[in-house]
């Protein structure tokens, strides 16, 4: 006699991740219609997403989607994420978890509407090469740990209003 269960992977984390990023996001072009929870176990054929074997999200490409509305603090789920690209959207702010990639190794945000702070914590991706957040209305200070980030070969911040 055996009882089978549903049991949660991460892969279905992460499918449920992503649905959390979408409703927090307008898409007045439709670009993440594909993503749903009736396919939610082949969020790594979604748009915009890539995956490694083991069917984790290593690549997020949400670039030039006329999206608008705040970055989810679901975001943070992507244990495995090396690319980020939210480029050229209207988004207006990014959560304090994006601190907590520590695998990204590209990280675009340029060209939104992010205003505020810029985020603190991002060394903890000890092998990031790009930050562009150009484009936005970042104020405030630049976080002195940029300055730790040794394989750093891209700081695009123009735009800025940093003291």
């Amino acid at each position: 006699f055996c009882i089978s269960g549903a049991q949660s992977t991460e892969f279905d984390d992460e499918g449920s991740a992503l649905l959390s990023m979408k409703s927090s996001l307008d898409d007045p072009l439709d670009c993440l219609k594909g993503w749903s929870s009736e396919n939610q176990s082949s969020h790594c054929n979604w748009t915009g997403i890539s995956c490694d074997s083991d069917r984790l999200v290593t690549g997020i490409d949400l670039s030039n989607m006329n999206l608008t509305g705040n970055v989810s603090d679901a975001i943070q789920s992507f244990h495995r994420l090396s690319f980020l690209n939210l480029c050229c959207n209207s988004l207006y702010s990014l959560p304090r978890s994006v601190s907590k990639l520590a695998m990204l190794t590209y990280f675009d945000v340029s060209s939104n509407q992010i205003a505020g702070d810029f985020p603190s914590g991002l060394d903890a991706a000890i092998g990031l090469v790009t930050i562009n957040g150009s484009g936005n209305n970042f104020t405030g200070f630049l976080p002195e740990e940029i300055g730790n980030l040794s394989r750093l070969e891209i700081l695009d911040l123009r735009g800025s209003l940093f003291r």
